[in-house]
């Protein structure tokens, strides 16, 4: 090799150097800002079940709102005779049980009843994400295909809790084998959590946003008040998020034998803030005692994992 190709292969390698080192710094910038932002967050859920006991807690989903926005938060059957209080009001103000967005940011609603607690993760945003044009798609269909898993709960929000699980643990397991699965199989996984720690809607939202998988996958576990109700149900929001919902769905039914609740339009936090076709699975109902059952059993899992 000529003496000015070596050189000019060493001028290269030293520019993607430089390149490498410029642009990991800010990867890892925005990495350790979301921990940070979520270990905030966490603190602040931390003192708020301090202040009004374990014992008498549930932890809710959390949601979002829009800036200005106004959302009715009885607005449900579930939610009859529960008085809610915003815990930052810089951030979001509960008037006659009404909730409205202040300013962006994250904090707690807590809804009392008797002396049972409701509390509710509310991210607070200016405006929505841009959603991925089908031509960006098309354009990815050459390179590794990405998927983000996203675990739901974790660390000190438990989620839904019943007949011997508790959800944050058994959705980490899931996306863990469902992780390795799609990488024994040549298909790069991302994961909000690979871990028992708590990561914030805005967190897991931005997360996904920053690293711009194909697609996302938030894996939870369902509860109601009837102990009858049983199924998988898979949520979408965005017009590209429903074609990935409908086949999650029918494969999840197809494998398992599970009731087909459908895949259904909702306003959830991750499946509309993510700027990729995103999905929500509820896996079954841990409140149904077969269905506890199902969920615990490994072969049962095998089956939920599989049909991906």
């Amino acid at each position: 090799m000529g003496k000015n190709k070596t050189l000019k292969i060493i001028g290269y390698i030293v520019v993607f150097a430089l390149i490498f080192n410029l642009v990991s710094p800010l990867f890892d910038t925005k990495t350790h800002a979301y921990e940070n932002s979520s270990k905030r967050i966490e603190q602040e859920l931390k003192k708020i079940v301090s202040k009004y006991g374990e014992a008498n807690v549930v932890f809710d989903d959390g949601m979002y709102i829009y800036i200005g926005e106004e959302i009715d938060l009885v607005d449900s059957e579930k939610y009859q005779g529960v008085i809610w209080n915003s815990e930052n009001e810089e951030i979001v103000k509960v008037e006659n049980n009404k909730l409205t967005g202040i300013k962006e940011g994250t904090t707690f609603i807590v809804g009392k009843k008797d002396e049972t607690y409701y509390i509710k993760e509310v991210y607070s945003s200016m405006k929505s994400v841009n959603v991925r044009s089908i031509n960006n798609l098309e354009s990815r269909a050459n390179s590794q295909y990405v998927v983000y898993i996203d675990p739901g709960h974790g660390g000190y929000d438990p989620g839904t809790q019943g007949n011997g699980i508790v959800e944050k643990d058994i959705v980490l397991n899931y996306g863990l084998r469902l992780k390795g699965k799609l990488e024994a199989n040549g298909i790069k996984v991302i994961m909000s959590r690979t871990s028992d720690v708590y990561v914030s809607l805005e967190d897991r939202s931005k997360g996904a946003n920053n690293v711009n998988p194909d697609i996302f996958i938030s894996i939870h576990i369902n509860s109601a008040g009837a102990t009858s109700a049983s199924g998988i149900e898979t949520f979408y929001k965005k017009d590209i998020d429903k074609p990935l919902a409908e086949s999650i769905q029918n494969k999840l039914i197809s494998y398992t034998g599970a009731v087909d609740r459908g895949a259904k339009w909702e306003d959830f936090h991750v499946v509309r803030e993510t700027n990729m076709p995103a999905s929500l699975v509820e896996c079954g109902f841990l409140t149904n005692v077969n269905e506890a059952n199902n969920l615990k059993s490994w072969n049962y899992q095998e089956k939920l994992i599989n049909a991906y």
